[in-house]
């Protein structure tokens, strides 16, 4: 989530479907290297706003495996 392209290079379908996935209660599941500032900042504050309750944010640190 994050890297995705806009699809017709203008709608974020990923802010659009996590709404609709929150709205109906439904789980998700996502992987990122984004932080949920900008996670928030690409699908906007009502997104941003509900990642807390939407997610279980677990943060990985260490090495880079893609050196």
């Amino acid at each position: 989530m994050g890297k995705e392209d806009k699809a017709y290079n203008r709608e974020e379908i990923i802010g659009k479907l996590l709404y609709e996935r929150h709205r109906r209660k439904l789980k998700t599941f996502v992987t990122t290297n984004e932080n949920p500032s900008a996670i928030s900042a690409r699908y906007g504050h009502h997104i941003g706003d509900r990642l807390p309750e939407m997610f279980n944010i677990i943060k990985w640190e260490g090495r880079s495996w893609r050196e």
